[in-house]
């Protein structure tokens, strides 16, 4: 996750350098969504901790969305992890 906005990037080149000035709100808000699946439903116990971890960590990025969409995403990720794993 880059650090001044808070906001997952989606490409990298090769080289491992980004492909893009700085993160992306769509990029984030589907992140969120897809960290909460993962924390919900993963087989390996230790990527669900990682993605509940990660998940938190970027959630206060959330409040700089204005977007009914992104609130929409972020949503569908936290329910997932709201309901525990199994």
């Amino acid at each position: 996750m880059e650090s001044r906005h808070r906001a997952f990037r989606n490409f990298m080149g090769f080289n491992r350098a980004w492909l893009e000035a700085s993160g992306s709100k769509t990029v984030t808000r589907e992140t969120l969504w897809a960290l909460g699946e993962t924390a919900r439903s993963d087989a390996s116990s230790s990527r669900r901790q990682w993605a509940a971890a990660l998940f938190a960590e970027a959630l206060s990025t959330v409040e700089t969305f204005r977007s009914p969409r992104a609130w929409a995403f972020t949503l569908l990720g936290l329910g997932r992890i709201a309901r525990g794993s199994g």
